[in-house]
């Protein structure tokens, strides 16, 4: 019995650690995050020459999925603290764990879900020549976001950080 608790807390800690270092969930390119990222799409409108036929379909497209994956996302974070509040919880209840997992996964599976739908659905709008351009852009952003995610990565960037938390010195009272 303890053997299947501590087995339990392993196994969500260990998966709770890659799902809470994560932000949401990425999105399609095309679609739920054209408002978190405009030059993003408009970079793709640009270079994979989009028909004004196209550029509706994406729009509709967008207008549809963006407040389902909006609130997909919700429940996915709410899912992890609800989670978190559990394991963190003074007594350990074995069975609202379990509950709270599949709840965790189950959200998630809806956001993968709704994910892989949009995607499915702009390949279909994009002809075959688009297809090809778009997986390039794809890998390119991807390269662009590892390279930009942490503010740390910039010389001088964690003596900055260390100088910003250092208080302000204390001013001479003869001084204006």
């Amino acid at each position: 019995m303890t053997r299947n608790i501590l087995t339990a807390v392993l196994f969500v800690l260990v998966t709770g650690a890659f799902a809470f270092g994560q932000d949401d969930p990425p999105g399609n390119d095309f679609v739920a995050n054209e408002t978190d990222r405009p030059e993003r799409a408009d970079i793709l409108r640009r270079e994979l020459q989009l028909s004004p036929e196209q550029m509706r379909k994406i729009r509709f497209l967008n207008a549809e999925m963006r407040p389902r994956m909006r609130d997909a996302q919700l429940a996915f974070r709410i899912a992890r603290r609800d989670l978190d509040e559990a394991i963190y919880a003074d007594e350990l209840n074995e069975e609202e764990l379990r509950l709270k997992m599949r709840a965790v996964n189950e959200a998630q599976a809806e956001v993968n879900r709704l994910r892989a739908f949009s995607e499915v659905a702009v390949r279909k709008i994009l002809s075959p020549e688009q297809l090809v351009r778009f997986r390039q852009l794809r890998q390119r952003f991807a390269r662009q976001g590892e390279r930009g995610v942490r503010k740390t990565d910039r010389p001088g960037a964690m003596r900055q950080m260390r100088r910003d938390r250092q208080p302000d010195p204390p001013k001479d009272p003869k001084l204006p």
